[in-house]
Order: structure tokens, then sequence, then C-alpha cells
């Protein structure tokens, strides 16, 4: 779930290769898919359109709890936008900028942690 196109683009890329990847660039969206779909590993961007990540992550919490720990959370948001995320609830919060080549490592091993 990331809205800059140059960004969604590498990260599809990154990923292409060893699953399927789904992208949405805005949070009403977002949680349209989260409810009707099935997903392995979430990768949130918190800055979004219209919703935020902050409205898909507590969309999330409150309607699909089991997701939560198959959230990574990608933000440029300040530590203080960050106080109102518990980074134990969720799999990983990536700083932006990050190195994109950490994204199948760090999915797989979500995926391997909720089988």
């Amino acid at each position: 779930i990331e809205d800059e196109p140059v960004i969604s683009a590498r990260i599809e890329s990154v990923l292409a290769s060893t699953c399927a990847v789904t992208v949405v660039a805005e949070g009403d969206s977002a949680i349209e898919r989260l409810v009707h779909g099935e997903y392995d590993c979430i990768l949130l961007d918190l800055m979004l359109p219209r919703l935020s990540g902050f409205d898909v992550l507590r969309h999330v919490m409150l309607r699909r709890p089991e997701m939560l720990k198959s959230t990574i959370v990608m933000t440029a948001a300040t530590d203080e936008s960050l106080q109102f995320i518990d980074p134990k609830s969720v799999a990983g919060v990536l700083r932006k900028p990050f190195a994109v080549g950490v994204l199948p490592e760090m999915v797989e091993k979500v995926v391997s942690l909720s089988r």
C-alpha cells in the first residue's frame, strides 16, 4: 500500500520474483482489498491520499487483528507521529528511505512466522 508510483514499482520489481504482489495506492482502496482478500504480508505506507496509513492500520486493528503481525509499516513520518504505533504490534517498521533489497527477506520472515 504505497501511493508513490516510483516506490511502489521498485517494491514490486524486488518482490515479483518471489511472490505475488498487489499494489494499492490509496487507503480506502486498501481497506476494501483487506476486507475481501487474504494477504500473507502487508507493506503499509503511512502517508496516503484520502485515508491515511494510520486509518488503514486502525481498520486492521479493529477488523482484522490477526493481520497486524503480517504488517510492515513503511514511513518517513517523524518519531512524534510514530508514537501512536506500538512497534511490537506490527511485523516491523521501515524508516524511509530504506534499501528495498531488504524487503524479500523481511516478507519471507513475516510469511514464515504467520503460517
